[in-house]
């Protein structure tokens, strides 16, 4: 009978744990270490909705341009693999070094030749903020052919998709954004307009949407070729 009323009285003072607990987190919801705005619904933090946070924070965002670029780069990229391109310039404009540096190695290491690819869907899913860096995942998938019969295989991709630094390549000379004078070496070297005394932050650099992550994660085969 002792056990019994020992058993009773544990399970009662664990509810009153529990109930505690949950009020507190209620209460105190768990913080971020990100500038991602949050809503507390029913006591859980809730991420802003992607389009919501895009519209606010970069409006220079064009979710329909963006996917467009990210098809033509899949497109390329398996193109690349499977003709073993050695020109890789070309990739200077879709992604980061790291993900030609990515690209040139999956062109060593594949034997098996890929031709006719073609993106089927680009969704944007989700997006991280980490201080003032915003970065998007992108879900991409493509079908292409492989080896001397052709097989038709879809692949599944994950990418992140963010803003880099790009080394400006116009022809056109820089200008002063203060003054409009012409930017010379020496105020290159100072960040600095001889002429107004402006200070001249990245003047040769240049940021734009990219892809800098890519990851394969699924393949499978849709029907043999002839």
């Amino acid at each position: 009978m002792d056990e019994i009323v020992i058993y009773i009285i544990l399970f009662i003072v664990m509810a009153i744990v529990v109930i505690i607990e949950e009020a507190a987190r209620r209460n105190n919801p768990p913080t971020t270490t990100n500038n991602i705005p949050r809503t507390i619904e029913n006591g859980y933090v809730v991420k802003e909705p992607m389009e919501v946070y895009l519209s606010k924070n970069a409006p220079d965002f064009n979710m329909q341009v963006e996917s467009f670029k990210v098809a033509q780069f899949l497109e390329k990229y398996i193109l690349a693999v499977g003709t073993k391109q050695e020109d890789l310039s070309v990739f200077n404009e879709y992604c980061s070094k790291g993900v030609i540096a990515e690209l040139s190695h999956e062109i060593n290491i594949t034997k098996v030749p890929y031709s006719k690819p073609k993106v089927t869907d680009v969704k944007f899913v989700d997006y991280i903020v980490m201080g003032n860096e915003l970065t998007l995942k992108c879900i991409a998938f493509v079908d292409y052919c492989s080896g001397e019969r052709e097989n038709l295989f879809e692949a599944k991709y994950a990418l992140k998709y963010a803003k880099i630094v790009r080394e400006k390549t116009s022809k056109h000379s820089l200008t002063c954004p203060s003054c409009g004078a012409p930017i010379s070496d020496k105020s290159k070297l100072e960040k600095t307009c001889e002429f107004c005394g402006s200070k001249i932050e990245n003047f040769n650099q240049d940021r734009s949407w990219a892809v800098v992550n890519i990851d394969r994660i699924d393949n499978r085969l849709k029907y043999i070729g002839k």
